[in-house]
């Protein structure tokens, strides 16, 4: 490891390869056998559930439904996931593998956003901004959150890319930035 990233031996260009390769091989090992095997957390499930029954004209974005008897007004939690995972459904059907390929869509929109941050925190450093995906996908309660299709794998990219643009946009005195990063505060409150 020493030799991997030890600047004098290699140079900073082929640790920036070397680290992704590593860090994609890594993501999609445990990433992508969770998500093609059928099961969720019952949390999950019942997200999966109504956002189908969104997809399929049961319900509406602000009045979602598990049931008829059960949760025919489902607000337990904000309807943002249900709306997004219901336009997954719409795109890909029915199939289990829609809420796991929705899954994924939140993971490397996460993954982007853990980059952005880094590299706009750290721009010195920015051949290493493969080191926190690293640490992020390698976490076991992350992996476990993107098998069972839990409502902060939304979550996280929209902060992620709140904090983003709001430090951008206070660096660079950019309006547009601060708009952004106020949509996606009001995405995550929302989730």
């Amino acid at each position: 490891l020493y030799t991997l990233i030890n600047t004098e031996l290699m140079p900073e260009k082929n640790i920036f390869k070397i680290g992704w390769i590593f860090t994609a091989v890594v993501f999609s090992a445990v990433l992508i056998p969770i998500l093609v095997q059928e099961g969720m957390f019952l949390d999950g499930v019942t997200y999966a559930a109504i956002s189908k029954n969104l997809a399929n004209g049961y319900g509406s974005f602000w009045f979602p439904q598990y049931t008829q008897t059960h949760f025919s007004q489902f607000h337990e939690h904000p309807p943002l996931v249900f709306g997004l995972q219901a336009l997954f459904f719409k795109l890909f059907g029915n199939g289990f593998l829609t809420e796991r390929i929705f899954t994924l869509f939140t993971a490397i929109l996460t993954a982007i956003g853990i980059v952005a941050n880094w590299n706009l925190f750290n721009s010195a450093n920015k051949n290493y901004s493969w080191v926190p995906v690293l640490f992020w996908i390698a976490t076991p309660l992350i992996f476990w959150s993107y098998q069972s299709n839990m409502l902060e794998n939304t979550l996280a990219f929209c902060c992620l890319f709140a904090v983003y643009f709001l430090a951008k946009g206070s660096l660079k005195n950019n309006f547009l930035y601060l708009s952004l990063g106020s949509l996606f505060i009001f995405l995550a409150l929302l989730t």
